[in-house]
């Protein structure tokens, strides 16, 4: 889920500057009217779109409890201290309130750029998912086979080569398929998570957001020209995926969260990242939401995948934003004995997300369930995670660089 390079940290992920820099170009001639014009709305959205390192550093951090969230969820699941909290849920509320967010921001950074941006952007995406997500899902497919860890037996095929291969192509839990098993025999056609990565689930949604996004941004608001066969082929597979995480799915709303985050990022973008009162305005958030939510958790309980409580979680979480970033950039960063603490766990977080739940699997299956192998199962975990953060994960962004090179695209 979310997005870190050898120095992890949020300018890296959405290419938004901390603090906006105006690049130097040669004169060749007189600028235009239209031109200066022109060239000061693309200043405008550049610092409009600016996130400062006090407000880096919590989305950072928002996203490291995020994904410990999740891991301690499935910890207490299978050490046998679930007490019915959902951590799981909200930490993946949190994941794509924050995705909606960051990779918006990446798309406006995008938008000001001459020459198509749909491939590049694309690409980056692609880079940011699969260098990372290949080889752990083939090191998770042979640690089940050899040690033989066991799944839940979800309906549906989660081993062999079918599973492996919608997994690898992100097909897993395809809607379609997940409907038609209601109406026809196609349980052994319908590839699900890879037996112990369990967690796999919410990458498809992720990716094939990321489509029907970019699909609508460059291609057409911004009226890019994409090859239409392609564009046909792509929306073909990922709008099933999108409208059906927007009322059903294993969370019920994943497409509208990650929306709810989008359309934040768009007001941002477009003149809040400037408002003076930014602590004002998020203390009112904080306020709103704290009351709203607390009133809903006294009525029905905590769901994070309710529609109306994701909502408020949001408004909490950009509220928090606000606050953030109207801290003196020293300030947060003495505070938190830095930025970089945030910065280097969020950096292995989406390792840390793909792997967990194999190691805790693991653990409870071949070491020991009881509640005190807990903490060695997550500590394990992170350790695990960091080293396919090293080996894998860092190298997104060369990754992504040498393809853009190899077809020629900015």
């Amino acid at each position: 889920m979310t997005e870190m390079s050898v120095t992890p940290g949020v300018a890296e992920t959405t290419g938004i500057a901390l603090t906006p820099p105006i690049a130097a170009r040669p004169v060749t001639h007189e600028p235009s009217a239209a031109e200066l014009e022109a060239c000061a709305e693309k200043q405008s959205l550049r610092e409009a779109g600016a996130i400062s390192r006090s407000g880096a550093a919590y989305l950072d951090l928002a996203r490291v409890i995020a994904t410990n969230l999740v891991l301690v969820g499935h910890a207490a699941y299978f050490f046998g201290f679930d007490r019915g909290f959902p951590f799981g849920g909200l930490g993946v509320t949190v994941f794509f309130l924050l995705s909606g967010f960051l990779i918006t921001l990446a798309a406006v950074k995008r938008w000001e750029r001459p020459g198509p941006q749909f491939l590049p952007f694309m690409i980056d995406r692609c880079a940011r998912i699969f260098v990372p997500f290949v080889p752990i899902l083939c090191c998770v497919a042979l640690l089940d086979l050899a040690l033989g860890l066991g799944g839940r037996g979800q309906v549906g095929v989660n081993s062999g080569p079918i599973a492996f291969f919608g997994n690898l192509f992100l097909l897993n839990d395809y809607p379609v398929l997940q409907a038609a098993t209601h109406l026809a025999p196609v349980a052994d056609l319908y590839p699900r998570t890879y037996k112990t990565a369990e967690s796999f689930w919410t990458i498809p949604i992720e990716f094939w957001t990321y489509v029907v996004f970019a699909s609508f941004a460059f291609a057409f608001l911004r009226r890019e020209r994409v090859s239409p066969p392609v564009i046909a082929l792509l929306l073909a597979i990922a709008l099933p995926i999108f409208l059906w995480n927007a009322f059903a799915g294993g969370a019920g709303c994943l497409s509208l969260i990650w929306i709810m985050g989008a359309v934040t990022a768009y007001f941002w973008s477009t003149g809040a990242a400037q408002l003076e009162r930014k602590a004002t305005l998020g203390a009112v958030l904080l306020l709103f939401g704290g009351l709203c939510l607390g009133g809903r958790l006294m009525k029905v309980g905590l769901d994070p995948y309710e529609f109306q409580q994701s909502f408020l979680i949001g408004v909490l979480l950009f509220g928090g934003f606000l606050m953030a970033e109207a801290l003196p950039d020293r300030l947060w960063a003495r505070t938190l004995a830095a930025g970089r603490i945030a910065a280097l766990l969020a950096g292995y977080s989406y390792s840390l997300y793909l792997v967990h739940n194999t190691v805790l699997v693991f653990f409870s299956e071949k070491v020991s369930d009881a509640q005190g192998a807990a903490l060695l199962a997550i500590l394990a975990a992170h350790c695990t995670a960091f080293g396919c953060y090293f080996l894998f994960e860092r190298r997104y962004r060369a990754v992504g660089l040498w393809l853009k090179r190899r077809l020629a695209v900015e």
